[in-house]
């Protein structure tokens, strides 16, 4: 499996930007789903008001979950929320880690 296989390669010291590898030619040829995952987990945008404007798109208010949530928190959501989407994760998948 690609994750498998990505954990048991050597790295390259001579990348400075893990984006700039995930969004490689060769890194999205040999791990498609692990390269998409990547750059959605980089890529989520850094400032509150992109958070808000994403979680209002499923009708969430941010405003009255925040009070709980750190930054990481809402991080880790929106990943797992678009890993969901893609079909990278299942349901049943994330119970079981909650439980």
């Amino acid at each position: 499996d690609e994750l498998n296989h990505y954990l048991n390669i050597d790295t390259d010291a001579t990348i400075d930007s893990p984006i700039v590898w995930w969004t490689s030619q060769d890194a999205r040829k040999t791990y498609p789903n692990l390269s998409h995952m990547a750059i959605s987990y980089l890529t989520i945008p850094p400032t509150s008001v992109a958070v808000k404007r994403l979680f209002s798109k499923g009708q969430i208010l941010i405003s009255h979950l925040r009070n709980g949530l750190s930054a990481a928190s809402i991080h880790a959501l929106l990943c797992l929320n678009n890993w969901s989407v893609l079909g990278f994760i299942k349901d049943k998948d994330v119970l079981a880690v909650t439980q």
